[in-house]
């Protein structure tokens, strides 16, 4: 984990589209290589490319995300995770176990990904005790798309979003 962001590979998973895409273009910027996971990556691929990253984001669908984490989650340890799901609720559990082998950050943007970010607000939400480098490797990608960090205690994320979710996040 002591790499540096400029000088490692990302890895993205649903890095094709929605905010997936907007991460691998700041990391292009930021990130020495970027490799991106989408539907059609076999599984083979898939954990070849988390092998050798040194950051995963997952960007794919909340609903994807937790199967995904099940499934590799013996390649992230030493890594730097981070995600930008909304609805953290189904795999908060296993980003918190993770957090013990692994550098963890979870994200929630609060703009659509249609939407320009430049301006916008982002909650960084550290997790455990390794979290210095995922954290880091997030306020770059998001200041490099504009946006206004914010930290957020990832244990309220949930009460969060129940007050939030009837009311737009822009």
């Amino acid at each position: 984990m002591a790499k540096r962001f400029e000088d490692s590979m990302l890895a993205v998973i649903g890095g094709g589209r929605g905010w997936g895409a907007k991460i691998v273009q700041a990391g292009k910027q930021a990130a020495a290589e970027v490799g991106v996971v989408e539907q059609d990556t076999d599984n083979q691929t898939r954990d070849d490319l988390l092998r050798h990253a040194d950051s995963v984001f997952f960007a794919a669908p909340d609903t994807e995300i937790p199967t995904i984490l099940r499934e590799t989650r013996g390649l992230l340890g030493g890594k730097r995770v981070l995600d930008c799901a909304s609805n953290k609720g189904p795999f908060e559990d296993m980003l918190v176990a993770i957090a013990r082998e692994a550098s963890v950050c979870s994200t929630h943007p609060l703009v659509r990904s249609e939407t320009p970010t430049r301006g916008q607000n982002v909650l960084l939400m550290p997790i455990g005790e390794r979290a210095e480098p995922a954290t880091t490797d997030a306020e770059t990608l998001y200041r490099i798309l504009g946006m206004r960090l914010r930290s957020f205690d990832f244990r309220h994320h949930g009460d969060f979003m129940a007050i939030v979710q009837f009311l737009p996040h822009l």
